[in-house]
């Protein structure tokens, strides 16, 4: 079955942080296979929120300006991350990264096809440590 915070003997994913923990895969017939240690470092709890282009927004032109909210309760070094990828062949197109933890914008001026695609934004922390948002969606219509 799945795990599920739940079913941790923990009440945070907190408490996991510095401490070994493995995983152990089993598949229909019952085999069983386990991964080496892992250790959590940090656990961002922050998610990043996208304010536009959300909900198949029609690019007409370019530059497209990606934006976001700011974020307020992040008291550690980061950078921050765009990916694009396109809806039809699940395939990403393109990724900046290293973007300032002080923007909250992104002009992107390299033309894309007419289609439909979503874009990611993730904070990424000095260790990698990543958190993404929920994908926006938009369709170039040139």
């Amino acid at each position: 079955g799945q795990a599920v915070a739940t079913s941790l003997p923990v009440l945070s994913l907190q408490e996991l942080i510095g401490k070994p923990f493995i995983f152990f895969i089993e598949d229909i017939p019952g085999n069983i296979s386990q991964s080496s240690q892992h250790f959590i470092s940090r656990v961002i709890e922050e998610t990043p929120q996208l304010i536009s282009p959300v909900s198949l927004a029609v690019i007409s032109s370019f530059p497209i300006t990606f934006r976001w909210q700011p974020f307020a309760n992040i008291h550690f070094p980061f950078t921050q991350k765009i990916e694009i990828y396109s809806i039809g062949l699940g395939l990403k197109v393109d990724e900046m990264s290293t973007i300032s933890s002080e923007m909250t914008d992104y002009p992107y001026s390299t033309p894309l096809s007419n289609g439909d695609y979503y874009w990611v934004l993730y904070i990424v922390d000095e260790l990698g440590n990543q958190s993404g948002s929920r994908e926006g969606s938009f369709r170039v219509q040139i």
